[in-house]
């Protein structure tokens, strides 16, 4: 790592910590190389562009609409997995399969 990928970096982020955190005045050696890589990786090119973030809003209707209010809803199937029993589908039923339902079939509410 040089002095200008520190530069770079520092410029880029906007986190003068980096400079602490490469240091030798950083006691953790552990710590302090890992940074220094990570700052050669910073400095190699731009970083890649965010992932999008999901729509958690048909998410959030299935779980109101669907799994917690639909007529067709049974009781859980178990309590780890989050899937119920759906008496339109004769089968146990994701959060998944309530978004399915409620965008083609709307069977729900």
């Amino acid at each position: 790592m040089t002095g200008d990928q520190l530069d770079r970096v520092v410029a880029t982020t906007g986190h003068d910590r980096y400079r602490w955190l490469t240091s030798e005045a950083n006691p953790d050696e552990l710590q302090r190389e890992a940074y220094r890589r990570l700052v050669e990786r910073l400095a190699a090119g731009p970083l890649p562009p965010p992932r999008p973030v999901a729509d958690l809003s048909g998410t959030r209707k299935a779980m109101r609409m669907g799994k917690l209010a639909c007529l067709y809803a049974g009781p859980p199937a178990c309590g780890c997995s989050g899937s119920h029993r759906c008496y339109a589908l004769g089968r146990d039923a994701t959060l998944r399969d309530c978004m399915v339902c409620l965008r083609e079939v709307s069977w729900c509410g």
